[in-house]
């Protein structure tokens, strides 16, 4: 996650930029989510829709990552407690803090790639100190910088003088954090647009601060995204998610609140325009 930008307003309708003249090929799996439909954000993008399976692109499918999903199932496993608390809490489903978790931080060094670190710490360009510079340090295994992790703990009673790199090293902090953002995103708080909690939506306002227009051949999302002008981002991440959705479908470890009893009770979003 790169940066915070204020709110500035939550669209109209769906907020969605409409796929004139698009038709599923067969009805969607989930009909009573707004989301099964095909959409976009922007124009030239490809068009995603919800199922019961995870993203579905149109023309491509359901990605995955190859073989079986072990970085998913490694962080349901080693972090379900706080996983599971704060998706509860926050009514974020499990599976997006997971696919946020495994595209953000880096694998534990000396362990296996599917591991992720909760130290892991990323210093942007122009980074003086914690002091100075909050908003350019991402830090733990969700990766909010300190100014973002700042604002939205505030919220919930947390001074803004006890977070800094070492608070985000906890793993519980960092998920609590991150998932506490995630949330405010979907409402449109501390974002240009509500999310809704769909997956390339809620990753892209996420990893970018916000959801703008990046173009880029390789980029079929055309939302942006780092590196510049690469899909490469979110390419990873929604297939993080459906490995997510996947590896809970049957897990022993169940989540409070995942992915399924999101698309098919959709909570009551506010009222927009």
């Amino acid at each position: 996650m790169r940066r915070t930008l204020p709110c500035v307003a939550i669209v109209s309708a769906l907020f969605l930029v409409a796929c004139a003249g698009t038709r599923a090929t067969s009805p969607p799996p989930v009909p009573r989510h707004p989301l099964t439909r095909w959409h976009k954000v922007f124009r030239g993008g490809t068009p995603w829709r919800l199922t019961a399976k995870g993203v579905e692109i149109k023309g491509i499918g359901l990605p995955r990552t190859p073989g079986k999903p072990k970085t998913v199932s490694w962080i349901w496993e080693t972090y379900h407690d706080a996983i599971d608390r704060w998706s509860r809490h926050y009514g974020v489903p499990a599976e997006l803090v997971i696919a946020v978790i495994a595209t953000e931080a880096v694998p534990a060094r000396g362990s296996p790639a599917f591991t992720r670190s909760p130290e892991s710490l990323r210093r942007e360009s122009g980074f003086v100190s914690v002091a100075r510079t909050p908003h350019l340090l991402a830090a733990g295994l969700m990766q909010t910088t300190i100014a973002t992790a700042r604002a939205v703990m505030e919220r919930d009673g947390v001074p803004a003088r006890r977070i800094d790199d070492r608070w985000l090293f906890n793993p519980g902090n960092a998920i609590r954090a991150g998932t506490a953002y995630l949330a405010r995103q979907a409402r449109g708080e501390m974002c240009n647009l509500a999310t809704m909690f769909d997956p390339p939506v809620a990753i892209a306002a996420y990893h970018a601060g916000g959801v703008y227009r990046m173009g880029g051949r390789k980029n079929l999302w055309k939302m942006r995204q780092f590196p510049p002008r690469t899909g490469r981002h979110l390419d990873r991440a929604i297939a993080y998610f459906n490995d997510a959705v996947a590896a809970l479908e049957h897990h022993s470890l169940q989540p409070g609140f995942g992915y399924r009893r999101y698309v098919y009770h959709p909570p009551a979003w506010p009222r927009r325009g």
